[in-house]
Order: C-alpha cells, then structure tokens, then sequence
C-alpha cells in the first residue's frame, strides 16, 4: 500500500502539483464494516474535496450512499503471483 501512495504523489508531483500546497491526501483505513464506512464517507465528504478514491468496495458503496455530487473513484487492485 506504501508503495502505491508514493507511486500517487510521485505521479501528482510529475505533473506539476505540490503536496500541502495544490492537493492533500487524507486517509481512513478501516475493516470493510458498513457502519465504520458510512463514518469514514461523511469525514471524508465534509471536507468538500474534489475526488474521492476508494479501494474496497464496502468504501464505494457508502460514498455512493452519502453524496451524489462529489466525483469517486473505484480503485481495485489484485498482486499476481510469479511463478
């Protein structure tokens, strides 16, 4: 998970954003309980960002649940073995 956040800001950074200055980064992590996302969605939505990025599917389903005019992304990713 470290891997991919720093992949994220390397990215923002290549195109010109600033960490602190034109772009934040707030986190939740949580089990995928249903009441525990619903609270992390409202934190989340009460600070008016521009995007939201999800990675479990119990995440969207509260965003979705909680606001229809913030935009959300679904990120889902899976490690492949190499054999």
């Amino acid at each position: 998970m470290r891997r991919l956040i720093q992949k994220l800001r390397q990215g923002l950074k290549e195109l010109g954003w600033t960490e602190g200055r034109n772009f934040s980064i707030e986190f939740r992590w949580g089990t995928s309980e249903r009441d525990q996302m619903r609270t992390f969605a409202m934190d989340l939505i009460d600070l008016k960002p521009d995007v939201i990025i999800g990675m479990i599917t119990s995440a969207v389903t509260a965003l979705v649940q909680e606001t229809k005019t913030i935009p959300f992304l679904f990120v889902n990713m899976t490690r492949s073995r190499r054999e």
